[in-house]
């Protein structure tokens, strides 16, 4: 049994860890990370391999939890996935694919102990290590696996991606899940920062190597948005409309995509195509906000779109909400007692709960309020020292500017808390604050010199 361990697929792909994430495909999807979840459960359809390789990662992750015969279901499941991948292979390696939907089988098996299917199985599994085209293909199919699970590993979808398409760069579902990766990369772990040219040029790729399908479009579209090309934007979103899509999700991105481009009767049109279908869908109660906020200039409607769907733990929908009564300068009481609901609502989803601490403390800061200012920026810091939205957090409404969260409590809160440090948790505080602040001057001095010499060779 050790030509197990030659094989390709998730028990050698060192994926054990992600069965114990947010992100585990066996949760509800109130439990899980739910926009990424959802946001790839919708997408499957639109991608074979994508939705064949779901079914290997469930029958992976019930493996893992003991659930033998629910993981030999999903192989079945994406045994007959295959059969029609076969008559629409698209760049890929049909016998890669096999190579991973029988490894993964062989491990389950072994499980069981059923030992004698394992071997006659392994006597049919191709080794797919010497052709580009297969090597790549496996290394494209790891991409798509890590892609469920992007908050464990952000890098190994970006990594598996990118060596994928260095092996086969004429597949665009490759250029597709390194856009994505990226774009992910960008928006929870890079928050505030530009897109990079790699990103741009992937959903570029990806667009023009499958020029039909509507959310490759989608993306695109939305990667020159972000860009502040908005010609470019315009025509990519009117292309997918033009496409005629029979999904709801497609029209909500067209919906947004519109208004943001200031095409309001468009969007209009794809917003009542959706009323129409699933009008309590939580997507489409909080676009509908942004559209009576940025189109009707309806902020009172918007607001209560936006509270609807925040109750059904769309994250936008609540940030959407803060940022609409700090604008209206209502109540910051009001505001930050919906800011301590939220942080209850998604307590177990650590970005989330970073950037919730954050805008707390900077309602307090606008307040002249710094003990309180300091703890929650403190609490975030805590979650994670290292994520980059401390060193430029920007809550729009509230400030013109990017701030550093540690320069902040460097200049302003830790001297206030050492002429204050005279009970037992200020001296606490006091103390965590200067060895965080002391812990990032460390890591942004070694960077620099890192900078220095790499800029010096």
């Amino acid at each position: 049994m050790d030509q197990l361990h030659r094989l390709s697929c998730p028990f050698t792909w060192e994926m054990k860890n992600v069965v114990s994430t947010p992100e585990s495909l066996l949760l509800d999807y109130s439990q899980s990370e739910s926009n990424w979840n959802i946001e790839t459960d919708k997408e499957l359809g639109s991608f074979t391999l994508m939705k064949l390789m779901y079914s290997v990662m469930v029958a992976f992750e019930n493996a893992e939890k003991g659930g033998l015969k629910e993981a030999m279901q999903k192989i079945k499941e994406s045994e007959e996935i295959f059969i029609k991948l076969q008559s629409m292979p698209n760049g890929i390696s049909i016998k890669a694919v096999d190579h991973i939907i029988k490894s993964t089988k062989c491990f389950i098996l072994k499980e069981m102990k059923r030992f004698s299917d394992v071997t006659n199985i392994l006597k049919s599994i191709d080794s797919c290590d010497k052709e580009k085209l297969e090597i790549g293909t496996l290394y494209g199919c790891q991409s798509i696996a890590w892609s469920f699970y992007f908050a464990a590993e952000c890098d190994k979808a970006i990594q598996n991606a990118s060596r994928a398409i260095d092996l086969n760069s004429d597949n665009g579902l490759w250029h597709f899940i390194l856009g994505k990766s990226l774009r992910r990369q960008r928006k929870f772990f890079n928050f505030g920062t530009k897109l990079t040219l790699r990103e741009q040029t992937s959903f570029k790729n990806a667009f023009d190597l499958l020029p039909t399908n509507p959310y490759v479009g989608i993306y695109c579209a939305q990667m020159y948005r972000e860009s502040y090309d908005l010609k470019n934007a315009k025509r990519a979103y009117t292309k997918v409309l033009a496409m005629k899509p029979d999904s709801c999700d497609i029209y909500l991105k067209l919906a947004l995509g519109f208004i943001r481009t200031k095409s309001c009767e468009k969007a209009s049109e794809c917003l009542k195509y959706v009323a129409s279908r699933t009008p309590k869908d939580k997507t489409y109660l909080h676009y509908i906000g942004i559209y009576l906020e940025k189109c009707e200039k309806d902020y009172k409607g918007a607001l209560k779109y936006f509270k609807e769907a925040g109750a059904l733990y769309n994250y936008a929908a609540d940030m959407n909400y803060v940022a609409l009564k700090i604008s209206q300068n209502c109540n910051k009481n009001d505001t930050l007692e919906y800011l301590f609901e939220m942080l209850d609502r998604y307590k177990s989803i650590a970005y989330k709960t970073q950037a919730i601490h954050l805008n707390i403390g900077s309602v307090y800061y606008t307040q002249k309020n710094l003990n309180d200012a300091g703890e929650h920026y403190l609490k975030a810091i805590k979650i994670d020292p290292q994520n980059t939205i401390l060193e430029k957090f920007h809550n729009v409404p509230l400030t013109r500017f990017k701030i550093n969260i540690f320069d902040v409590l460097k200049r302003e809160v830790i001297p206030l808390w050492k002429k204050q440090a005279v009970d037992q948790s200020t001296r606490e505080m006091l103390r965590e604050a200067e060895e965080a602040c002391n812990e990032y001057n460390a890591r942004f001095s070694k960077t620099t010199a890192q900078k220095m010499t790499k800029d010096s060779l």
